[in-house]
Protein backbone atom coordinates (compact mmCIF):
# COMPACT_ATOMS: atom_id res chain seq x y z
CA UNK A 1 0.00 0.00 0.00
CA UNK A 2 2.45 2.39 0.65
CA UNK A 3 4.29 1.64 -2.94
CA UNK A 4 1.24 2.52 -4.22
CA UNK A 5 0.58 5.67 -2.70
CA UNK A 6 4.06 7.10 -2.53
CA UNK A 7 5.69 6.15 -6.02
CA UNK A 8 4.65 7.89 -9.03
CA UNK A 9 6.51 6.56 -12.77
CA UNK A 10 6.10 9.23 -15.94
CA UNK A 11 6.24 7.15 -19.07
CA UNK A 12 6.40 8.82 -22.53
CA UNK A 13 3.19 8.24 -25.69
CA UNK A 14 6.47 6.27 -27.52
CA UNK A 15 6.80 2.44 -28.07
CA UNK A 16 9.93 2.87 -25.61
CA UNK A 17 8.23 4.50 -23.30
CA UNK A 18 5.03 1.76 -23.63
CA UNK A 19 7.92 -0.82 -23.25
CA UNK A 20 9.04 0.65 -20.46
CA UNK A 21 6.04 0.60 -18.69
CA UNK A 22 5.00 -2.99 -19.06
CA UNK A 23 8.45 -3.52 -17.74
CA UNK A 24 7.31 -1.71 -14.59
CA UNK A 25 4.08 -3.51 -14.73
CA UNK A 26 5.76 -7.03 -14.50
CA UNK A 27 6.91 -6.37 -11.06
CA UNK A 28 3.47 -6.58 -9.99
CA UNK A 29 1.33 -10.34 -9.49
CA UNK A 30 -1.95 -9.74 -10.61
CA UNK A 31 -2.03 -6.20 -11.22
CA UNK A 32 -4.88 -3.92 -12.02
CA UNK A 33 -4.37 -1.13 -14.30
CA UNK A 34 -6.64 2.25 -13.86
CA UNK A 35 -6.05 5.05 -16.46
CA UNK A 36 -8.05 8.00 -17.15
CA UNK A 37 -9.94 7.85 -20.66
CA UNK A 38 -9.01 10.53 -22.85
CA UNK A 39 -10.51 9.96 -26.32
CA UNK A 40 -7.87 8.25 -28.87
CA UNK A 41 -4.29 8.32 -26.37
CA UNK A 42 -6.66 6.16 -23.97
CA UNK A 43 -7.57 3.44 -26.69
CA UNK A 44 -3.62 3.38 -27.57
CA UNK A 45 -2.80 2.59 -23.92
CA UNK A 46 -5.80 -0.42 -23.62
CA UNK A 47 -4.34 -1.85 -27.14
CA UNK A 48 -0.95 -1.78 -25.58
CA UNK A 49 -2.46 -3.53 -21.88
CA UNK A 50 -4.39 -5.83 -23.81
CA UNK A 51 -1.69 -7.65 -25.40
CA UNK A 52 -0.16 -8.51 -22.29
CA UNK A 53 -2.53 -9.02 -19.53
CA UNK A 54 -6.20 -9.71 -19.35
CA UNK A 55 -9.27 -7.66 -20.63
CA UNK A 56 -11.04 -7.71 -16.82
CA UNK A 57 -8.00 -5.68 -15.12
CA UNK A 58 -7.59 -3.37 -16.98
CA UNK A 59 -10.28 -0.11 -16.28
CA UNK A 60 -10.50 2.85 -18.36
CA UNK A 61 -12.34 5.20 -16.29
CA UNK A 62 -14.74 8.01 -17.71
CA UNK A 63 -13.11 11.42 -16.56
CA UNK A 64 -16.15 12.35 -15.04
CA UNK A 65 -16.04 10.03 -12.36
CA UNK A 66 -12.23 10.94 -11.67
CA UNK A 67 -12.93 14.71 -12.12
CA UNK A 68 -15.05 13.48 -9.03
CA UNK A 69 -12.91 12.75 -6.88
CA UNK A 70 -11.28 14.28 -3.67
CA UNK A 71 -8.29 16.56 -3.62
CA UNK A 72 -7.02 18.79 -5.73
CA UNK A 73 -6.73 18.40 -9.81
CA UNK A 74 -3.20 17.28 -11.39
CA UNK A 75 -1.98 14.22 -13.12
CA UNK A 76 0.23 12.91 -10.15
CA UNK A 77 -2.62 13.55 -7.64
CA UNK A 78 -5.17 11.61 -10.22
CA UNK A 79 -2.74 9.08 -10.94
CA UNK A 80 -2.70 8.07 -7.47
CA UNK A 81 -6.66 8.42 -6.24
CA UNK A 82 -7.18 6.14 -9.31
CA UNK A 83 -4.72 3.42 -7.99
CA UNK A 84 -5.72 3.81 -4.52
CA UNK A 85 -9.63 3.16 -5.62
CA UNK A 86 -8.85 0.42 -7.88
CA UNK A 87 -7.31 -1.45 -5.37
CA UNK A 88 -10.17 -1.15 -3.02
CA UNK A 89 -12.41 -1.98 -6.46
CA UNK A 90 -14.35 1.34 -5.79
CA UNK A 91 -13.93 2.16 -10.06
CA UNK A 92 -16.16 0.55 -12.91
CA UNK A 93 -13.94 0.45 -15.69
CA UNK A 94 -15.98 1.82 -19.38
CA UNK A 95 -16.90 0.21 -22.27
CA UNK A 96 -14.55 -0.50 -24.66
CA UNK A 97 -15.41 -2.11 -28.18
CA UNK A 98 -13.86 -4.78 -29.55
CA UNK A 99 -12.18 -4.41 -33.10
CA UNK A 100 -15.27 -5.07 -35.60
CA UNK A 101 -17.32 -2.24 -33.47
CA UNK A 102 -14.59 0.07 -33.14
CA UNK A 103 -14.09 0.00 -37.15
CA UNK A 104 -17.83 0.64 -37.53
CA UNK A 105 -17.88 3.32 -34.99
CA UNK A 106 -15.07 5.08 -36.94
CA UNK A 107 -16.88 4.60 -39.84
CA UNK A 108 -19.82 6.14 -38.70
CA UNK A 109 -18.24 8.85 -36.70
CA UNK A 110 -16.39 9.60 -39.44
CA UNK A 111 -19.51 10.06 -41.74
CA UNK A 112 -20.70 12.42 -39.27
CA UNK A 113 -18.23 14.73 -38.93
CA UNK A 114 -17.74 14.33 -43.26
CA UNK A 115 -21.37 15.96 -43.53
CA UNK A 116 -21.13 18.37 -40.64
CA UNK A 117 -18.05 19.69 -43.23
CA UNK A 118 -20.07 18.98 -45.93
CA UNK A 119 -22.88 21.93 -44.67
CA UNK A 120 -20.28 24.22 -43.42
CA UNK A 121 -18.88 24.13 -47.35
CA UNK A 122 -22.97 24.29 -48.58
CA UNK A 123 -22.73 27.69 -46.38
CA UNK A 124 -20.17 28.83 -47.64
CA UNK A 125 -21.14 28.44 -51.11
CA UNK A 126 -24.37 30.36 -50.24
CA UNK A 127 -22.36 33.12 -48.62
CA UNK A 128 -20.36 33.96 -51.53
CA UNK A 129 -23.52 34.11 -54.12
CA UNK A 130 -25.42 36.81 -50.98
CA UNK A 131 -21.98 38.87 -51.03
CA UNK A 132 -21.89 39.31 -54.53
CA UNK A 133 -26.06 39.99 -54.88
CA UNK A 134 -27.28 36.80 -56.07
CA UNK A 135 -29.99 35.94 -53.81
CA UNK A 136 -30.92 33.26 -55.99
CA UNK A 137 -30.73 30.04 -52.53
CA UNK A 138 -34.35 31.14 -51.40
CA UNK A 139 -36.37 30.22 -55.01
CA UNK A 140 -33.47 27.89 -56.90
CA UNK A 141 -32.38 24.27 -54.81
CA UNK A 142 -28.54 25.22 -55.71
CA UNK A 143 -27.66 21.49 -54.77
CA UNK A 144 -29.42 19.70 -56.99
CA UNK A 145 -28.68 18.44 -60.48
CA UNK A 146 -29.60 21.68 -62.28
CA UNK A 147 -28.46 23.96 -59.64
CA UNK A 148 -24.75 22.03 -59.16
CA UNK A 149 -24.77 22.60 -63.33
CA UNK A 150 -25.93 26.98 -62.85
CA UNK A 151 -23.01 26.66 -59.86
CA UNK A 152 -20.41 25.27 -61.92
CA UNK A 153 -21.30 27.73 -65.25
CA UNK A 154 -20.83 30.64 -62.68
CA UNK A 155 -17.33 29.62 -61.66
CA UNK A 156 -16.34 29.32 -64.87
CA UNK A 157 -17.46 32.39 -65.63
CA UNK A 158 -20.70 32.16 -67.40
CA UNK A 159 -23.20 34.83 -66.43
CA UNK A 160 -26.88 33.97 -65.52
CA UNK A 161 -28.26 36.15 -68.26
CA UNK A 162 -25.75 33.76 -70.74
CA UNK A 163 -26.53 30.31 -68.72
CA UNK A 164 -30.34 30.93 -69.86
CA UNK A 165 -29.80 32.33 -73.46
CA UNK A 166 -27.25 29.29 -74.50
CA UNK A 167 -28.08 26.79 -72.67
CA UNK A 168 -30.63 23.95 -74.16
CA UNK A 169 -34.28 25.55 -73.00
CA UNK A 170 -34.60 22.29 -70.55
CA UNK A 171 -37.73 22.41 -68.00
CA UNK A 172 -35.57 23.77 -65.59
CA UNK A 173 -34.32 26.86 -67.46
CA UNK A 174 -38.07 27.24 -68.39
CA UNK A 175 -39.28 27.26 -64.82
CA UNK A 176 -36.54 29.18 -63.29
CA UNK A 177 -36.57 32.02 -66.05
CA UNK A 178 -38.11 34.60 -64.75
CA UNK A 179 -36.73 34.23 -61.15
CA UNK A 180 -33.43 34.37 -62.39
CA UNK A 181 -34.29 37.25 -64.82
CA UNK A 182 -33.90 40.11 -62.03
CA UNK A 183 -30.31 39.15 -61.78
CA UNK A 184 -28.88 38.90 -65.35
CA UNK A 185 -27.04 42.45 -64.51
CA UNK A 186 -25.08 40.92 -61.59
CA UNK A 187 -21.59 39.16 -62.46
CA UNK A 188 -19.07 37.74 -60.34
CA UNK A 189 -15.77 39.45 -59.54
CA UNK A 190 -12.76 37.59 -60.37
CA UNK A 191 -11.73 37.12 -56.59
CA UNK A 192 -15.61 35.82 -56.27
CA UNK A 193 -15.08 33.12 -59.03
CA UNK A 194 -11.76 32.18 -57.90
CA UNK A 195 -13.51 31.70 -54.22
CA UNK A 196 -16.90 29.64 -55.68
CA UNK A 197 -14.16 27.72 -57.25
CA UNK A 198 -12.53 27.05 -54.11
CA UNK A 199 -15.19 26.05 -52.56
CA UNK A 200 -17.47 23.72 -54.61
CA UNK A 201 -14.11 22.14 -55.17
CA UNK A 202 -14.27 21.49 -51.35
CA UNK A 203 -17.94 20.27 -51.58
CA UNK A 204 -17.66 17.97 -54.65
CA UNK A 205 -14.51 16.24 -52.70
CA UNK A 206 -16.77 16.07 -49.48
CA UNK A 207 -19.46 14.81 -50.77
CA UNK A 208 -17.36 12.12 -52.56
CA UNK A 209 -15.56 10.91 -49.23
CA UNK A 210 -19.69 11.09 -47.42
CA UNK A 211 -19.95 8.47 -50.45
CA UNK A 212 -16.83 6.06 -50.40
CA UNK A 213 -17.51 6.13 -46.60
CA UNK A 214 -21.32 4.74 -46.95
CA UNK A 215 -19.65 2.25 -49.76
CA UNK A 216 -17.20 1.43 -47.10
CA UNK A 217 -20.10 0.84 -44.01
CA UNK A 218 -22.13 -1.30 -46.94
CA UNK A 219 -19.10 -3.41 -47.62
CA UNK A 220 -17.65 -4.15 -43.91
CA UNK A 221 -21.25 -5.23 -43.13
CA UNK A 222 -21.29 -7.88 -45.75
CA UNK A 223 -18.08 -9.24 -45.21
CA UNK A 224 -17.73 -12.58 -44.08
CA UNK A 225 -18.02 -13.28 -40.18
CA UNK A 226 -20.16 -10.32 -39.63
CA UNK A 227 -22.97 -12.35 -40.65
CA UNK A 228 -24.92 -11.03 -37.25
CA UNK A 229 -24.08 -7.78 -38.07
CA UNK A 230 -25.85 -7.84 -41.33
CA UNK A 231 -28.93 -9.33 -39.73
CA UNK A 232 -29.42 -7.06 -36.78
CA UNK A 233 -29.02 -4.35 -39.82
CA UNK A 234 -31.95 -6.22 -41.45
CA UNK A 235 -34.12 -6.07 -38.80
CA UNK A 236 -33.30 -2.74 -37.67
CA UNK A 237 -34.58 -1.20 -41.47
CA UNK A 238 -37.56 -3.04 -40.83
CA UNK A 239 -38.19 -0.66 -38.38
CA UNK A 240 -40.34 2.15 -39.68
CA UNK A 241 -38.31 5.62 -39.48
CA UNK A 242 -35.39 3.47 -38.93
CA UNK A 243 -33.25 4.05 -42.34
CA UNK A 244 -29.83 2.57 -43.81
CA UNK A 245 -27.43 5.31 -41.88
CA UNK A 246 -29.18 5.54 -39.12
CA UNK A 247 -29.33 1.76 -38.47
CA UNK A 248 -25.70 1.86 -38.99
CA UNK A 249 -24.95 4.36 -36.09
CA UNK A 250 -27.27 2.33 -33.60
CA UNK A 251 -25.68 -0.66 -34.40
CA UNK A 252 -22.33 1.07 -33.75
CA UNK A 253 -23.02 3.15 -30.56
CA UNK A 254 -25.13 0.05 -28.83
CA UNK A 255 -22.43 -2.68 -29.19
CA UNK A 256 -23.80 -6.43 -28.51
CA UNK A 257 -27.22 -6.05 -27.00
CA UNK A 258 -25.54 -9.23 -24.24
CA UNK A 259 -23.31 -6.58 -22.52
CA UNK A 260 -26.83 -5.06 -21.01
CA UNK A 261 -28.24 -6.66 -18.13
CA UNK A 262 -32.21 -4.33 -18.18
CA UNK A 263 -33.54 -2.37 -20.38
CA UNK A 264 -32.75 0.12 -18.37
CA UNK A 265 -29.73 -0.01 -18.57
CA UNK A 266 -30.07 0.57 -22.16
CA UNK A 267 -32.00 3.70 -21.73
CA UNK A 268 -29.41 4.92 -19.01
CA UNK A 269 -26.47 4.59 -21.52
CA UNK A 270 -28.58 6.14 -24.39
CA UNK A 271 -29.27 9.55 -22.00
CA UNK A 272 -32.80 8.77 -22.11
CA UNK A 273 -33.78 8.92 -18.29
CA UNK A 274 -34.32 11.74 -16.21
CA UNK A 275 -32.33 13.37 -13.18
CA UNK A 276 -33.91 11.99 -10.37
CA UNK A 277 -33.69 14.13 -7.08
CA UNK A 278 -34.34 13.24 -3.60
CA UNK A 279 -34.88 15.23 -0.23
CA UNK A 280 -37.26 14.80 2.49
CA UNK A 281 -38.46 12.04 1.33
CA UNK A 282 -39.95 13.45 -1.77
CA UNK A 283 -38.57 12.98 -5.32
CA UNK A 284 -38.27 15.20 -8.25
CA UNK A 285 -37.82 14.01 -12.47
CA UNK A 286 -35.90 16.95 -13.92
CA UNK A 287 -33.93 17.09 -17.37
CA UNK A 288 -32.45 14.52 -19.06
CA UNK A 289 -29.02 12.32 -17.83
CA UNK A 290 -26.35 13.97 -19.77
CA UNK A 291 -24.10 11.58 -19.01
CA UNK A 292 -25.23 9.04 -21.67
CA UNK A 293 -24.00 8.51 -25.49
CA UNK A 294 -25.17 11.49 -27.11
CA UNK A 295 -24.58 10.00 -30.54
CA UNK A 296 -26.72 7.63 -29.59
CA UNK A 297 -29.86 9.67 -28.12
CA UNK A 298 -29.20 12.22 -31.06
CA UNK A 299 -30.09 9.75 -33.42
CA UNK A 300 -33.05 8.10 -31.53
CA UNK A 301 -34.18 11.31 -31.65
CA UNK A 302 -33.73 12.30 -34.85
CA UNK A 303 -35.25 9.10 -35.94
CA UNK A 304 -38.71 10.14 -33.58
CA UNK A 305 -38.89 12.69 -35.37
CA UNK A 306 -39.32 11.08 -38.57
CA UNK A 307 -41.72 8.76 -36.64
CA UNK A 308 -44.52 11.42 -36.03
CA UNK A 309 -45.18 11.69 -39.80
CA UNK A 310 -44.90 8.39 -41.16
CA UNK A 311 -48.56 6.64 -42.07
CA UNK A 312 -47.37 3.81 -43.87
CA UNK A 313 -45.59 0.21 -42.16
CA UNK A 314 -47.21 0.65 -38.83
CA UNK A 315 -49.47 -1.55 -36.71
CA UNK A 316 -52.40 -0.45 -35.27
CA UNK A 317 -51.15 -0.54 -31.98
CA UNK A 318 -47.80 1.66 -32.14
CA UNK A 319 -49.97 4.45 -34.37
CA UNK A 320 -52.54 4.21 -31.25
CA UNK A 321 -49.33 4.85 -28.79
CA UNK A 322 -47.94 7.68 -31.28
CA UNK A 323 -51.22 9.75 -31.39
CA UNK A 324 -52.05 9.75 -27.87
CA UNK A 325 -48.75 10.73 -27.07
CA UNK A 326 -48.68 13.72 -29.67
CA UNK A 327 -52.39 14.76 -28.45
CA UNK A 328 -51.00 14.45 -24.50
CA UNK A 329 -48.32 16.22 -25.20
CA UNK A 330 -49.46 18.92 -27.92
CA UNK A 331 -47.59 21.71 -27.14
CA UNK A 332 -44.04 20.37 -26.37
CA UNK A 333 -42.75 18.79 -29.27
CA UNK A 334 -39.04 17.83 -27.29
CA UNK A 335 -41.00 16.33 -24.69
CA UNK A 336 -42.50 14.16 -27.79
CA UNK A 337 -39.67 13.14 -29.25
CA UNK A 338 -38.10 12.06 -26.46
CA UNK A 339 -40.85 9.96 -25.32
CA UNK A 340 -40.86 8.49 -29.00
CA UNK A 341 -37.30 8.45 -28.54
CA UNK A 342 -37.42 5.61 -25.63
CA UNK A 343 -40.31 3.98 -27.87
CA UNK A 344 -38.46 2.97 -30.48
CA UNK A 345 -35.28 2.26 -28.37
CA UNK A 346 -37.17 -0.25 -26.57
CA UNK A 347 -38.45 -1.53 -30.03
CA UNK A 348 -35.17 -2.23 -31.31
CA UNK A 349 -33.98 -3.75 -28.31
CA UNK A 350 -37.14 -6.25 -28.20
CA UNK A 351 -36.19 -6.89 -31.92
CA UNK A 352 -32.84 -7.60 -31.56
CA UNK A 353 -33.09 -9.85 -29.12
CA UNK A 354 -35.90 -11.73 -30.52
CA UNK A 355 -34.14 -12.22 -33.59
CA UNK A 356 -37.95 -10.99 -35.62
CA UNK A 357 -37.89 -8.57 -37.98
CA UNK A 358 -41.07 -5.62 -37.50
CA UNK A 359 -42.54 -6.82 -40.79
CA UNK A 360 -43.58 -9.95 -39.23
CA UNK A 361 -46.35 -8.14 -37.23
CA UNK A 362 -47.61 -6.54 -39.90
CA UNK A 363 -48.67 -10.04 -42.17
CA UNK A 364 -50.52 -12.93 -41.97
CA UNK A 365 -48.91 -16.32 -41.13
CA UNK A 366 -49.70 -17.45 -44.85
CA UNK A 367 -47.31 -14.94 -45.83
CA UNK A 368 -44.40 -15.33 -44.10
CA UNK A 369 -42.77 -17.72 -46.19
CA UNK A 370 -42.64 -15.09 -48.87
CA UNK A 371 -40.64 -12.63 -46.36
CA UNK A 372 -38.63 -15.03 -45.54
CA UNK A 373 -37.53 -15.94 -49.25
CA UNK A 374 -37.19 -12.21 -50.01
CA UNK A 375 -35.43 -11.80 -47.25
CA UNK A 376 -32.39 -14.14 -48.57
CA UNK A 377 -32.15 -12.31 -51.32
CA UNK A 378 -31.67 -8.91 -49.36
CA UNK A 379 -27.83 -9.15 -48.92
CA UNK A 380 -27.49 -8.97 -53.14
CA UNK A 381 -29.53 -5.41 -52.38
CA UNK A 382 -26.58 -3.62 -50.62
CA UNK A 383 -25.68 -0.92 -53.37
CA UNK A 384 -27.19 2.05 -52.50
CA UNK A 385 -23.75 3.72 -52.50
CA UNK A 386 -23.54 2.96 -56.71
CA UNK A 387 -27.13 5.08 -56.34
CA UNK A 388 -25.77 7.91 -54.38
CA UNK A 389 -22.61 7.89 -56.95
CA UNK A 390 -24.59 7.99 -60.38
CA UNK A 391 -26.73 10.58 -58.87
CA UNK A 392 -23.56 13.21 -58.90
CA UNK A 393 -22.64 13.94 -62.59
CA UNK A 394 -19.99 16.63 -61.99
CA UNK A 395 -17.46 15.55 -60.06
CA UNK A 396 -13.65 16.89 -59.51
CA UNK A 397 -11.09 13.99 -60.21
CA UNK A 398 -8.91 13.90 -57.19
CA UNK A 399 -6.00 11.31 -56.89
CA UNK A 400 -2.77 10.53 -55.21
CA UNK A 401 -0.54 11.71 -58.07
CA UNK A 402 -2.10 15.19 -58.14
CA UNK A 403 -1.86 15.59 -54.10
CA UNK A 404 1.68 14.98 -54.57
CA UNK A 405 2.30 17.42 -57.05
CA UNK A 406 0.96 19.89 -54.38
CA UNK A 407 2.73 18.83 -51.90
CA UNK A 408 5.73 21.77 -52.42
CA UNK A 409 3.38 24.26 -52.78
CA UNK A 410 1.75 23.27 -49.60
CA UNK A 411 4.72 22.86 -47.79
CA UNK A 412 5.75 27.00 -48.54
CA UNK A 413 2.68 27.38 -47.35
CA UNK A 414 2.71 26.13 -44.46
CA UNK A 415 6.20 26.98 -43.46
CA UNK A 416 5.31 30.54 -44.77
CA UNK A 417 2.52 30.47 -41.80
CA UNK A 418 5.16 29.50 -39.47
CA UNK A 419 7.44 31.81 -39.52
CA UNK A 420 4.61 34.48 -39.65
CA UNK A 421 3.24 33.49 -36.70
CA UNK A 422 6.75 33.55 -34.87
CA UNK A 423 6.87 37.25 -35.77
Amino acid sequence: MEYIYDKTVRFEMTPQGFSEMLNFLEKFSNSIVAFESTGAYSLLVYKVLQKHMPKERILCVNAYFAKALPGRKSDKLDSKNLAKYAFFGLLKGSYIPDKTYQILRRLTRGRKRLVRMAANSKNRIIMILDRAGLRINQTIGLFTKYGLQLLLDLAEGISLKQHVETRPPTAHILRYKEVLSPFFSVELLDFEREELQGALMEYFFLVKQILETERSLYNFIAQKGNETLLRQFNILTSIPSIGDISAFELLAELGPISRFPSLKRVQGYAGLVPTLKQSGGKEKKETLLKRGNRRLRTTLVQCAKTLVYLTKNMTPQLRAYINKVVQKNSLIAKKIWVILAKKLLRICIALLRSGRSFDSFLIKQSERAKLEKEAKTRKKQIQFFKKQLSKLHYQFNFSFSALRAMVDEVASFEATNARASTR
